[in-house]
This record gives C-alpha cells, sequence and structure tokens, in this order.
C-alpha cells in the first residue's frame, strides 16, 4: 500500500493542480469529513466509505481508498469512479469493490443525492447483533421504526440470528407448537 501521504499522481505530490478548484474544494472537504466520522468513532476499521459527486461532472464521484482508515484520507489519495464502477481517472489508489458498488448504486438511483455515508458506528453494531434488531423501546427507536414501516411500507426487520440463546428462539421454545 502507498504511504498515506503519497498522491494518485505521484507519490508525495499534490493533485490539486491536476483537477478543477471546485473538484479540489469537494476533495478538502470530503478528506474533512472522513477524519470527522473518525473522530467521533463511527468507524470499524478500513469497512467505512463516504463519497460525493463530482462538482464537474455528476456521473463522477469520490471514495475512500481501500485499505486506508479514515483518519488517513486526504484529498489527493481519494479516487475517482464512474456510476458503473470504473476507475476513470489514473491513481496508485483503488477503492474495495464494496465501496464503489455500494455507493455507485446510490449515487445511480439517486440523482439528486451528491453525496452518501457507509458507517459501521459501535450503535449500530450493537443494534444488528440483537436477536430482535431495532425495538420501539424509545421515542428515538419508535421514530425509526414506523417510518421503515409506515412510510417505506417495509416490514420490521427480523433477525438472521439462529442462536437457541436468542430471545426469539426462547420465546419459540415455549410456544405450544415448540412442544409437539
Amino acid at each position: 500500500m502507498p504511504d498515506t501521504n503519497d498522491t494518485a499522481a505521484s507519490p508525495g505530490s499534490s493533485l490539486q493542480g491536476s483537477v478543477s478548484p471546485a473538484e479540489w474544494t469537494l476533495r478538502c472537504e470530503l478528506a474533512a469529513a472522513h477524519r470527522l466520522v473518525a473522530h467521533f468513532v463511527f468507524v470499524d476499521m478500513t469497512y467505512n466509505h463516504i463519497s460525493a459527486r463530482c462538482p464537474d461532472n455528476p456521473e463522477h464521484f469520490l471514495v475512500k481508498a481501500d485499505n486506508v482508515f479514515m483518519e488517513q484520507v486526504t484529498a489527493s489519495n481519494l479516487v475517482k469512479y464512474d456510476l458503473s464502477g470504473r476507475q476513470v481517472a489514473p491513481s496508485a489508489w483503488k477503492a474495495s469493490p464494496a465501496a464503489y458498488n455500494v455507493h455507485a448504486s446510490v449515487l445511480s438511483a439517486r440523482p439528486e443525492i451528491m453525496a452518501a455515508v457507509h458507517t459501521h458506528s459501535p450503535a449500530n453494531l450493537a443494534v444488528s447483533a440483537q436477536a430482535d434488531g431495532l425495538l420501539p423501546l424509545t421515542r428515538w427507536s419508535l421514530r425509526t421504526t414506523v417510518h421503515w414501516s409506515a412510510a417505506r411500507r417495509l416490514p420490521r426487520p427480523t433477525s438472521t440470528i439462529t442462536s437457541s440463546n436468542s430471545p426469539a428462539a426462547r420465546r419459540s421454545a415455549r410456544s405450544p407448537a415448540a412442544r409437539r
């Protein structure tokens, strides 16, 4: 992996002179956003990404390079892709397929969206590890579950955990059908 201070153009140099002023501003802001996400600990190693649509070409977007931690992102090590998931600018860096495929899909499906954030915060990881997922126990979770089920008409999330110790498994074991 190149040093985190290396750039896509050549190691040790900046891309500032090879991109438009609008793209350079976006690169700086996107790198700052990555560092803020890292600062507030919404991270899970390198498996987090923030993308932003390029101002000069809305069919292109910038995303974090693979194997780079959020706090290591610089304006020059962001990688440019198109909405088909093809890297469109020469670079010593590459993004992970998960990053460019997820972000290309979101940005392609929603042209009005200028940026997308995908993080694995400790709170999200904890909720996703629960057998029953997010329960409507507080006003905040109630707002979310009502939004999911009513506004989008999605079913309540179900568990994929099959542990016999999970709450769902314990309820199932107590049911009359389970005793037969």
